[in-house]
């Protein structure tokens, strides 16, 4: 299940033009400085030799920026909802790898009797760690944050502080989520508005370009199956092919399918299918976009008696 999650919350960065996007406003300001075109797909998974034998390690989403024939740098995004105290140490062995694979193509171009095999030019390795949780960042961002033994004075000019580029989705300003012009401006309006609303989300009226990735991202991320269960539906697909599907209609339709699921649930306690109490709980959780207190509500009685109250509702 673990592996199915990151799988799907990577599904909307490894397109070019999300990715492109990200780097384009993380680092240029919004310059449509990276194109699409010149990314080429990287290899995530890397050998990682240690004591007890060989492992594998796996970035999230990772791409080749070229131009022309030149590679000119192997940028890595890492997506992260928990803070990892370990992340420089991660990042650190994810960059080394890609290091590591640019020593052996030399060496490999260099056995080759193949004339048109040539080492590239050493390029740079980028990392970039963007997180969703709702509160800032305070784990290591730096190798020395991480060491948990004291160093000494003499010896720390020696040692590479090596440090991560975090990104708090979140907080992003309003400014910076207006210069995104991808999903991704979707994605990063979600976070931020519900850091700032206690949790509650006005949807905006633009289109979604990526909609089965956009919504497995929202599915691993939530943990609400609905945002996946919702491709089913023949008028969602409908309006998929027309391309008019909006967050606005995203949510119209996980809310119809939490409240049919609060009638099912109900009907199976013998209550009425137009009065049931569950029903309307789950109508007003969805319409407060409150879904991981839905989902909680469908299957825990305390829960439900909690927010019952809360609601009003006899």
């Amino acid at each position: 299940m673990a592996n199915e999650k990151d799988f799907t919350e990577k599904l909307l960065f490894a397109l070019a033009d999300v990715f492109a996007d990200i780097i384009n406003v993380l680092v240029y300001h919004g310059e449509p400085v990276v194109k699409p075109e010149d990314l080429l797909p990287d290899e995530t998974i890397s050998d990682l030799k240690l004591a007890d034998g060989l492992h594998m390690q796996e970035r999230d989403v990772s791409k080749i920026w070229t131009k022309g024939n030149v590679r000119f740098a192997l940028i890595g995004i890492e997506n992260q909802t928990a803070q990892d105290k370990d992340m420089p140490l991660r990042i650190i062995s994810y960059d080394g790898a890609s290091y590591k694979a640019q020593v052996n193509q030399h060496k490999a171009a260099e056995r080759s009797k193949d004339p048109t095999e040539k080492p590239h030019p050493v390029y740079p390795v980028v990392s970039f760690v963007l997180h969703f949780g709702m509160e800032k960042w305070n784990a290591p961002k730096n190798l020395f944050d991480c060491f948990e033994v004291d160093i000494p004075e003499k010896m720390k000019p020696y040692i590479s502080n090596y440090h991560i580029n975090v990104v708090d989705v979140p907080w992003l300003d309003d400014e910076t989520v207006k210069l995104f012009k991808s999903d991704f401006r979707l994605v990063a309006d979600y976070f931020v508005q519900k850091r700032k609303n206690g949790g509650d989300y006005k949807p905006p009226k633009e289109t979604i370009t990526h909609v089965h990735e956009f919504l497995a991202f929202l599915n691993a991320v939530s943990g609400d199956k609905r945002y996946l269960e919702i491709l089913t539906d023949p008028a969602f697909q409908e309006n998929m092919r027309k391309g008019d599907i909006t967050m606005c209609e995203v949510l119209d339709n996980v809310e119809k399918r939490g409240y049919e699921k609060g009638i099912e649930v109900g009907e199976g306690r013998g209550e009425k299918k137009g009065e049931n109490k569950l029903g309307r709980l789950m109508k007003a959780l969805f319409a407060a976009h409150r879904f991981e207190d839905a989902d909680e509500a469908a299957t825990n009685e305390a829960k439900r008696n909690q927010l019952y109250r809360e609601f009003g509702i006899q």
